[in-house]
């Protein structure tokens, strides 16, 4: 055999060696800083790369190598850009490491629960059902057949898919976009029928969702956040009609049980008032909390009784099915006590609503039942601005 030949396959290889593994490197790390959900989905496919790095350890020390290289990198975009101002030093003194952060926040019970907590089985009974659609019940009737099963585990993708929606569904927090990288791969595993029923219930599906999640889930947040320059100008013109044009009005706006509203979509004011709005975002904490950080904001009555300053105001945007908020819309003699004094702190006063807003994450069919809470949820649909302002004001 030609020495240079054979030299040049043993370069070659090693070449090919260093090159897969320095893309494997970038892929994971990518998917790390991406996405902290990403190792999960990696773990078990990862585990068939252990004979081969106990062959050949420099391909070992190649991905460990092409990972420290990238991941510093990436450290290094994301403390620049969440410190724009940091120096070199600063940034080897106190870096960011956007996966760590993100994994020490979810770890702690508290604060997820800002954002909701499901029980163990919401990836499987409802995440996977609401992104496979009929696809779903095929792979649950297969799953019957001794051949598919056996073909099924042989199937790295279908193992990283079963693999990751079971580690993920240890945490108490789970949202259907955590198992988007589900979907192709289950749905490369299954042979679907060319059939009229299978095409037509998958339509269907796709067709219902779409609009669903589309038009209605969540849809109230982005017209509600362009009308409330407008809606806060026209409360503030209703409480005093002979303020001056020029007077400054300050509003805190607190939103509730819905997505995290965009600043940068704030609207125009269609009224000639400068207006300071400030946004907070409660997320899905509790109504008791919600409460409080109300009680913060509102001004206290003054001596004389008199209303809120319409210089001052506070409104709070929430889903209308939110039943917690009932309780506060004192308008009746029922809302008072024995004394006659209003039996809720507060008053919320309805000034503005978009009907097309239904908040899919409130389902709670556990305390509530499948019927009721369904009728709630899609019966009382909609994202209600309130004014808020103290009872007996």
């Amino acid at each position: 055999m030609n020495p240079s030949r054979s030299a040049n396959r043993v370069c070659s290889q090693r070449h090919s060696s260093f090159f897969a593994s320095g893309v494997l490197s970038f892929v994971a790390v990518t998917g790390v800083f991406n996405r902290i959900t990403f190792p999960a989905f990696l773990l078990v496919p990862g585990l068939q790369l252990l004979p081969h790095f106990w062959r050949r350890p420099v391909s070992f020390f190649s991905f460990v190598g092409f990972g420290i290289v990238f991941a510093s990198i990436a450290v290094l975009v994301d403390t620049t850009f969440y410190n724009p101002s940091a120096s070199l030093a600063e940034v080897f003194r106190a870096p960011i490491i956007t996966p760590l952060n993100n994994l020490l926040y979810n770890s702690n019970t508290s604060n997820l629960a800002l954002h909701g907590i499901h029980p163990r089985y919401q990836h499987v009974l409802a995440n996977l059902p609401q992104l496979l659609g009929p696809a779903y019940v095929l792979i649950v009737l297969a799953l019957f057949s001794r051949s598919n099963l056996t073909s099924w585990l042989r199937n790295i993708g279908f193992v990283s898919a079963v693999s990751a929606t079971a580690m993920l569904s240890i945490f108490p927090h789970q949202e259907p976009r955590f198992l988007i990288p589900c979907v192709p791969l289950f749905l490369s595993c299954i042979r679907i029928r060319r059939s009229r029923i299978v095409l037509i219930s998958w339509v269907v599906f796709n067709a219902a969702f779409g609009f669903l999640m589309g038009v209605y889930h969540q849809g109230g947040v982005v017209p509600t956040q362009l009308a409330m320059p407008s809606v806060v100008a026209a409360r503030a013109t209703s409480l005093q009609t002979q303020l001056p044009a020029d007077t400054a009005v300050t509003a805190t706006v607190f939103w509730w049980k819905t997505y995290s509203p965009p600043l940068w979509l704030l609207g125009d004011n269609q009224y000639p008032l400068p207006l300071d709005i400030q946004t907070r975002d409660l997320m899905g904490i509790s109504g008791a909390e919600m409460i409080q950080e109300l009680d913060k904001a509102v001004p206290a009555c003054t001596a004389e009784g008199s209303v809120t300053p319409p210089t001052q105001l506070v409104f709070l945007v929430a889903p209308h099915s939110n039943t917690f908020l009932d309780l506060y819309t004192a308008s009746s003699p029922s809302d008072l006590d024995s004394g006659g004094t209003p039996a809720a702190p507060f008053e919320l006063d309805a000034v503005w609503s978009y009907r097309n807003h239904i908040n899919l994450d409130d389902l709670d069919f556990g305390s509530d039942g499948v019927i009721a809470t369904i009728t709630r949820v899609v019966g009382r649909r909609g994202l209600d601005v309130w004014a808020v302002q103290r009872s007996g004001c």
